[in-house]
């Protein structure tokens, strides 16, 4: 008996002989050796890991194939992974954005992600949502998909995509998103593009104009023109057609710039009124909003702050105060009841 034992990166080739299987020809020939080729297990190559790495963890069998050609170990790998669906894998838990990644694979190289999902990627809303939305050009409809968490359904239309995982451009974006979000949510989302700079009031009416059909299109251009008076925040919005417009009373500067280093959500200049809306506030941000307030008493101003509890949920006495406080400032008007005040207390 006889051997030769050859390694080669992951391959092992042994070649053999054992002596009951040597044997010779008629003419004295050596009849050829038995050759057995053993896989020896090694880890997925750094390529695929790379690649995985830009999709969230996820990968389809078919760019694994591509990658890494041995089809046999990825039989055995695969076994670790989570499988999100037919032939798409995750190589840890799926997160939210495994599953954007999943759902673009699931619906081929056309497809990108719209609506709220698409508008988180880009900045404009905070929370991953759990409805995520994708548009595919395909032909055929595809069957929504997801798990507990993340609920992803197909819409057939052209769309373009950028960045990755593939998103629809930011104005786009919005008026997908007001057709499929709630009203608050709509002016949540654009309030916020327009105040981190996403995009501009112009460019999404440009866009509006272009489109036959616009969910909620009279809000869309009212949003836009607020933005140029200072609406940054669905709070600051609500204040300002809850409280302010809801009850008649005089319009104030937003945003403006009273303290050095610092804007003011709401003046009136005429009556030495701030108002500051703090939708967040930590320990650090108090101190800052103390010390901007003390400056501001020094120079003979008021300040009032509001909550999003206290513009949300009683518009009409946060507007009773602000006239009692303007009324002594020198406002001669009258606070005006809305519908919501003949229906509940002021206080």
């Amino acid at each position: 008996m006889w051997s030769n034992r050859r390694s080669t990166g992951g391959w092992t080739t042994q070649t053999q002989a054992p002596p009951q299987m040597v044997s010779r020809c008629g003419d004295g020939c050596v009849l050829p050796p038995t050759v057995v080729v053993v896989y020896r297990s090694r880890d997925p190559s750094q390529e695929l890991l790379d690649l995985a790495a830009r999709q969230a963890g996820v990968v389809a069998f078919k760019q694994f194939e591509q990658v890494d050609f041995q089809s046999g170990a990825g039989r055995r790998w695969k076994h670790d992974w989570t499988r999100m669906l037919r032939g798409i894998y995750c190589l840890h838990q799926p997160t939210w954005t495994s599953w954007c990644w999943a759902a673009l694979l699931h619906a081929g190289p056309s497809s990108v992600v719209g609506g709220s999902a698409a508008a988180h990627l880009l900045g404009a809303v905070a929370s991953p949502p759990v409805r995520i939305l994708v548009w595919h050009g395909g032909t055929t409809a595809i069957e929504p998909i997801g798990d507990a968490s993340n609920a992803v359904t197909f819409r057939r239309a052209e769309r373009t995509g950028r960045g990755e995982p593939p998103r629809t451009p930011i104005d786009v974006t919005l008026l997908d998103l007001a057709a499929e979000s709630t009203e608050e949510e709509t002016v949540a989302a654009i309030t916020s593009a327009f105040s981190r700079g996403l995009t501009k009031p112009s460019r999404l009416l440009a866009l509006c104009s272009q489109r036959k059909q616009v969910s909620r299109r009279s809000l869309v251009v009212t949003l836009c023109g607020e933005a140029s008076r200072g609406v940054e925040s669905i709070l600051e919005w609500r204040f300002l057609t809850k409280v302010v417009r809801g009850h008649h009373l005089p319009e104030p500067t937003l945003q403006a710039t009273l303290a050095s280093g610092t804007r003011s959500d709401a003046f009136w200049r005429e009556h030495g009124l701030v108002i500051e809306l703090d939708g967040r506030l930590g320990h650090e941000q108090a101190f800052r909003d103390m010390a901007r307030d003390n400056r501001l008493a020094i120079s003979g101003l008021q300040t009032l702050r509001y909550g999003w509890h206290d513009v949300t949920q009683r518009p009409c006495g946060v507007a009773q105060q602000l006239g009692e406080v303007l009324r002594s400032r020198g406002w001669t008007g009258a606070v005006k009841m809305c519908a919501t005040c003949r229906t509940a207390p002021m206080g």
